[in-house]
């Protein structure tokens, strides 16, 4: 969905969405969230973005009103000087997080080197800061208009409310925005083949020790597979203490700087193992 020269776009919406829209005004998201007693957030992996709120339960037609205001109408108060402004906020992040932090670059050199070109693994969520530094108003809008309509959005209700009325609420709130133009049918991811062992040195200058990591492309999120990886990564980074809740067990084995991890997005996941050697 991301395409390279245009990374790091589903990142940034998820600031921009935080920012204003027509109804609500500017912070009026977060005002509206306090002021009921709410609780918000938001997150971006490979795969998806997703903005939640918890509120009570008298609140919920307000927040449904608020997330399809944002949902439809936020794009019309971007400008230029919005987007010129939120860009400078991901690239301090990503200085932060990623540029100016110790093995902050080791996944995207995996990564790199795991996924060919046209997947969209290949690179990193936030994206790089050429393409942030090129990407215009006219940008922003296109990706909006392709991925940010009713039609490529999943809306969960969970707790206590009424099923019929919640209905109701959101047919009101979401029913007017128009679709956008995301396709029905989302092109296939490549395949991942490693046809040989690779080898990779990268000198991080900010690293005090050294750091092995070793990264295996494996099978999609939710394959039958994906289950045992996940408890093989527990068992690789905490052993058999992993199994029996014991957390100062855990907490050495952090102290250690033992560590192995499964990935996961749609698919393939990379299963991951470093240490300190």
């Amino acid at each position: 969905r991301e395409r390279p020269t245009k990374t790091g776009f589903a990142h940034l919406f998820e600031h921009l969405l935080f920012l204003d829209s027509e109804n609500l005004g500017p912070g009026g998201i977060d005002i509206l969230s306090d002021k009921v007693g709410g609780s918000m957030n938001g997150s971006t992996n490979q795969d998806r973005t997703n903005y939640y709120q918890v509120v009570p339960r008298d609140a919920l037609e307000k927040v449904l009103w608020a997330e399809s205001d944002r949902m439809g109408y936020f794009i019309n108060t971007v400008t230029a000087e919005v987007v010129e402004k939120e860009k400078q906020v991901v690239k301090n992040e990503k200085r932060q997080s990623y540029d100016n932090r110790p093995g902050g670059h080791t996944y995207a050199v995996i990564d790199r080197n795991i996924y060919p070109p046209a997947h969209p693994y290949h690179w990193q969520v936030i994206g790089s800061l050429e393409d942030l530094d090129t990407a215009t108003l006219g940008d922003v809008r296109e990706f909006y208009d392709t991925w940010y309509g009713p039609n490529n959005a999943t809306l969960v209700l969970s707790g206590d409310f009424d099923t019929a009325e919640a209905r109701e609420w959101i047919e009101k709130y979401f029913g007017e925005i128009q679709a956008g133009s995301a396709p029905t049918q989302v092109p296939g991811i490549p395949s991942v083949d490693l046809s040989e062992t690779k080898r990779l040195f990268h000198e991080d200058k900010l690293a005090r020790v050294p750091t092995l990591t070793m990264s295996w492309p494996t099978v999609p999120k939710y394959h039958a597979d994906a289950y045992p990886l996940e408890l093989l990564a527990a068992l690789l980074a905490e052993g058999l203490e992993a199994t029996k809740g014991d957390w100062s067990a855990r907490t050495q084995a952090t102290a250690a700087m033992r560590a192995a991890r499964i990935d996961s997005p749609r698919g393939p996941l990379s299963f991951n193992r470093a240490g300190n050697p």
